[in-house]
């Protein structure tokens, strides 16, 4: 039966003992501690144990020294002693670590899975080596004549001990190189799975210098491992975020726990990628130094296609918002516009019959001359009110409409003759006019309505002059159109635009823009009915209107309108026209 093994771990550093203690423990292992060479020297000579886990630079002396004196006591001298050393200065350490006649060494940082791979390993050399003895003796005992009568009774004792170590040397060397070849191979598979993880894997100093890094940290830079060493990672991330990083990469070392900073870098190509960097500190001891140092272990992973896809989802919500909003809206100037019409039908009929009794009242010429112009102020006010009515009727579609087949370029030729005479001096016009005809189906005099209020709604967005620009042109309204816009359809459209550089409105004007009677003027300067009328004539036209506006940059009136095919003319049209006739009768009813 193999004997427990006993094991001593030697650390002055507590968090680095107790957590070496707990994973051996864990393992099963007999456990003794130390935090001095003195100390460390004294327990192997006390409770003899069979391993010992002995740290590299220890405060009383050097790790070395410890290993020198446990090797140089014959009674020690099969005491296996394990160095542990840094990572950063192995290579470097590693000739002097087993001059001084330690059995193996171990390199840190590593983790507990590995820690506990490397002591078994340990372990099982240790076990075998208590049967390399027993081995020898059989070995031994089976060649007798090399122990004569005539040699001295110490002679005889002193050959079997030095066959006997022979022996055990020969069959622990060949333990040794094999545990050797299977440490080189674990050691090969570690660094293949540490350069070819799907994440980047660095460990930088307490200034942020990378001194260990993989090779896919160095793919998603676009540059060769060599190019990373003893940089600073900031210098590979994105001008605008390196002062962010820098600020939070105190965190890292100021709070216990991992860590999550979210950084934009200079990918291949030098494409703007998005990266996530993790982190946790590690204390090490550096070699020759009594103090420690920290080192930050992080992950780098590429998370460009996440940052996309919650882009996309933000621009999605609010798209989403925004047609939402104008979906109410629309709901909100359907309900008012049902609301105005009725009010509008009814109020229509009373002043029909105002105005028709008000006639009969200025036909009748013996009333006085005050009640006559009394009459006259009531007749002009009525028509006002009419007039209004007549607006909102407009804005309801409600109004009734005589539809023909219209060339819109002709039409807003024949308007802007009188259009021009509006503008003032300071109110530069420009007008684009579609090359081809553009046909509609249209009531001309609504039509004609819509553009002369939207001319002086856009004039009087310039108080203190500006450009006034009028444009018509044949639009094909696709999907991607439509997504922006809940009232639009897809088709061939005419669009007239009417943009000014005026001053503009804020997001709280455009909401109630086509609502009757609001306006941003003074008292007495509108009733607020030009563009409530605007949209009730384009929506009775089955189209739409878009507006686009900014404080202090002005306006844009887009009026969508659907385009209807071009007449056919016939080829006999010009001719001369022959008309036969008699003594035909036409009745009049």
């Amino acid at each position: 039966m193999q004997t427990p093994i006993k094991i001593l771990v030697v650390d002055d550093d507590v968090d680095t003992l107790r957590g070496t203690c707990r994973v051996l423990e864990q393992a099963g292992y007999e456990l003794l501690s130390a935090g001095t060479g003195a100390d460390a020297f004294e327990a192997v000579r006390r409770h003899r144990p069979q391993l010992v886990v002995l740290d590299r630079q220890l405060p009383d002396m050097d790790g070395l020294q410890v290993c020198q004196r446990i090797k140089s006591d014959a009674s020690l001298v099969d005491t296996c002693v394990v160095m542990a050393s840094a990572m950063r200065t192995i290579d470097e350490g590693q000739t002097s670590i087993l001059e001084s006649g330690a059995d193996g060494y171990i390199v840190r940082p590593i983790g507990n899975r590995e820690l506990l791979a490397r002591i078994d390993a340990f372990v099982r050399i240790i076990h075998k080596g208590q049967s390399l003895r027993e081995k020898a003796e059989i070995r031994l005992r089976q060649q007798p004549d090399l122990v004569t009568p005539k040699m001295s009774e110490d002679l005889p004792r002193l050959l079997h001990e030095y066959q006997v170590h022979q022996i055990e040397l020969e069959i622990q060397n060949e333990e040794l190189r094999r545990a050797q070849n299977e440490l080189e191979v674990s050691h090969g598979r570690y660094a293949s799975l540490f350069n070819e993880a799907p994440v980047g894997y660095a460990i930088l100093d307490s200034t942020g210098i990378i001194f260990q890094a993989n090779s896919t940290l160095a793919e998603l830079f676009d540059i060769t491992r060599a190019e990373l060493l003893n940089k600073p990672l900031s210098q590979f991330l994105h001008s605008e975020d390196r002062r962010t990083f820098l600020g939070r990469y105190r965190s890292f070392w100021d709070h216990p726990g991992d860590k999550v900073i979210e950084s934009r870098y200079y990918g291949p190509a030098k494409a703007v990628c998005w990266g996530e960097i993790r982190g946790r500190t590690e204390r090490q001891r550096a070699d020759n130094e009594a103090k420690q140092e920290e080192h930050l272990l992080i992950t780098f992973s590429d998370i460009t296609l996440r940052k996309r896809a919650e882009e996309s989802l933000r621009d999605t919500e609010n798209r989403r918002q925004q047609l939402e909003m104008q979906l109410r809206q629309a709901q909100k100037m359907e309900s008012v516009g049902q609301l105005a019409g009725g009010i509008a039908h009814d109020f229509n009929n009373i002043l029909a019959a105002t105005m028709m009794r008000l006639s009969f009242l200025l036909d009748n010429n013996s009333l006085d001359q005050q009640t006559m112009e009394s009459l006259k102020e009531l007749m002009v006010e009525a028509e006002r009110a009419a007039n209004l009515t007549r607006q909102l009727l407009m804005f309801s579609r409600r109004e009734i409409m005589k539809l023909v087949l219209v060339e819109f370029n002709g039409l807003l030729d024949k308007l802007l003759k009188m259009l021009r005479r509006l503008l003032v001096e300071d109110i530069e016009f420009v007008l684009q006019a579609s090359p081809t005809p553009l046909w509609i189906n249209a009531d001309p005099g609504m039509i004609e309505m819509a553009v002369m209020n939207l001319w002086v709604n856009a004039r009087d967005a310039m108080p203190g002059g500006g450009r006034l620009t009028l444009s018509a042109n044949a639009a094909v309204v696709d999907s991607v159109h439509v997504e922006r816009n809940p009232e639009a359809r897809l088709g061939r459209f005419v669009c007239l635009s009417v943009m000014d550089n005026g001053c503009g409105m804020d997001r709280a004007t455009m909401q109630h823009l086509f609502e009757p009677f609001f306006t941003t003027k003074e008292a007495g300067k509108g009733t607020g009915m030009g563009l409530a009328a605007v949209h009730g004539i384009v929506k009775q036209h089955q189209g739409w209107v878009e507006v686009e506006s900014a404080v202090g940059q002005g306006s844009t009136f887009r009026v969508y309108l659907p385009q209807a095919a071009a007449p056919v003319t016939s080829d006999s049209e010009g001719d001369d026209l022959t008309f036969i006739g008699g003594k035909e009768t036409i009745l009049v009813q």
